[in-house]
């Protein structure tokens, strides 16, 4: 019996260019989401993990409700509703790191 092949995605955090909110999101290549954005992103503080796909939107979700209290509004466009207030960044990579192998 065959297996099936294991399909990879990334929960990403992508924080902006002044350091002011961030987004978590998902996506199978977040450095070609990142070249849709109007918003620009500091890349260096911005990271993201690689696991199962089902894994990846389950991740992406318990983020969004833990922390939903910090979440902002951003313009109506492609991508612009799930970004967070830069204060609970460190709680949210603290998480990802205790939970999942980060990449920078």
């Amino acid at each position: 019996m065959k297996t099936k092949p294991v399909q990879l995605s990334n929960v990403y955090f992508l924080v902006n260019k002044n350091g002011a909110n961030f987004k978590i999101g998902v996506s199978f290549d977040p450095h070609m989401r990142i070249a849709k954005f109007i918003e620009e992103v500091g890349i260096k503080k911005s990271f993201h993990v690689s696991c199962e796909r089902k894994r990846s939107m389950m991740i992406e979700n318990i983020l969004h409700r833990l922390f939903k209290e910090s979440k902002i509004d951003m313009p109506a466009q492609d991508g612009y509703t799930e970004w967070f207030d830069i204060s609970c960044f460190d709680e949210v990579k603290g998480f990802v790191t205790a939970y999942c192998r980060p990449q920078y």
